[in-house]
């Protein structure tokens, strides 16, 4: 059945969203939200704009935004003074399958990209390395699996295919930038976009450039199985240095293959390592954990600084205080999640897990790295 939201009938629309899971207070024509969650039983709604026609479950909304999820993952926000009708399209909301979601694919991209499965993976590209790629991308999911769960990380049930995109080159992945709106610059190599979840990247000649991909890819997916994980928001204000942080410790087929019975040195970054060492030699300033934990400053004043900065505490926290870094990963998820995560409750939330001395944890911190060097 279709709906016209209007006076007469909003509260259809309410009642609807009610069915799914929400609780809702109605004052005149303000629609507020108690509490939102996503489950298997949602219904699969269809909601309509003057300019689009949509598909998906209420995942979250507010006064003012929908935010639904279509069958393959993607999240768009839709004002709700924008809606002009909708209907319940099945009472059962179910992800696309990998093959469907191929479909999909193959008709948003074109027949002449080739569509690449492999294990939870549904990678687009027109290269003659796709199947490297994929296969790639299917031994970083499994690295990444071993990973957590010999640390007693409990991780999400995933529940969409993964897609993975490789653009044949720059100006291909400009262009998909700007439909992604994702500010585009000739040193952006690939990235992860939450929203959409899928990793997007572009092919480069030459051995170096093969590398560099490969190490892009690796990097990229790594972020996209920790949001798929469930590790942080889709929809929240992640703190960069966590973000970052652990999809550094995946970087080289060494670091992510070892297990907790090898020496701690073979699962050291030892690119971010030097580059640390020498930063903290340099530049770094005392109290500069405080700074990296609370805001995202840095990134945009000194990025290589704060990038081995984000390393090498991650890794510390992992490898020194496991337990504690378990629960802080949850606890961020939940208090970073569709809301300003600010400077003042980062600082507190990582006291809560990790005590209010930072001067000795950073003392403690640095101390750790230098006996690595």
């Amino acid at each position: 059945m279709n709906y016209l939201l209007s006076m007469g009938n909003i509260r259809s629309f309410c009642e609807a969203l009610i069915r799914a899971g929400e609780v809702i207070l109605l004052s005149g024509l303000t629609i507020a939200i108690v509490c939102s969650t996503a489950s298997a039983q949602q219904p699969l709604i269809e909601l309509s704009t003057e300019k689009m026609t949509i598909q998906g479950r209420n995942l979250l909304h507010d006064a003012e935004t929908c935010y639904l999820q279509q069958r393959d993952g993607r999240i768009r926000e839709v004002p709700l003074k924008e809606i002009t009708s909708f209907r319940e399209v099945s009472p059962r909301y179910e992800p696309f399958s990998t093959m469907e979601l191929k479909s999909e694919l193959q008709e948003e991209f074109g027949r002449g990209r080739q569509v690449t499965l492999k294990g939870e993976f549904v990678l687009i590209s027109s290269s003659e390395n796709s199947r490297r790629y994929a296969e790639l991308c299917d031994e970083t999911y499994r690295s990444f699996q071993h990973f957590f769960t010999i640390r007693g990380f409990e991780l999400a049930k995933r529940e969409f295919p993964l897609v993975v995109i490789v653009f044949s080159d720059m100006r291909e992945f400009a262009t998909y930038c700007k439909a992604d709106k994702v500010s585009f610059s000739p040193l952006l190599r690939g990235y992860y976009h939450p929203q959409t979840h899928r990793v997007a990247l572009y092919e480069q000649q030459g051995l170096t450039s093969t590398k560099e991909l490969e190490n892009t890819l690796v990097h990229e997916v790594t972020h996209q199985l920790c949001f798929d994980a469930g590790l942080y928001s889709r929809l929240g204000d992640n703190p960069k240095w966590l973000v970052e942080g652990l999809a550094m410790i995946f970087e080289g087929h060494q670091a992510r293959s070892t297990s907790m019975k090898a020496s701690i040195l073979s699962r050291v970054n030892p690119e971010r390592m030097i580059w640390f060492g020498k930063y903290a030699d340099g530049n770094r300033t005392v109290g500069q954990l405080e700074a990296t934990v609370s805001t995202d400053t840095q990134f945009g004043t000194s990025v290589l600084d704060a990038y081995s900065e984000a390393w090498a505490l991650t890794f510390y926290l992992m490898e020194t205080r496991r337990d504690q870094f378990v629960a802080y990963l949850k606890h961020v998820a939940k208090s970073s999640n569709q809301k300003e995560y600010s400077s003042e409750e980062r600082l507190a939330d990582f006291k809560q897990f990790f005590g209010d001395d930072t001067a000795k944890l950073e003392s403690d911190f640095l101390r750790f790295i230098t006996k690595l060097n």
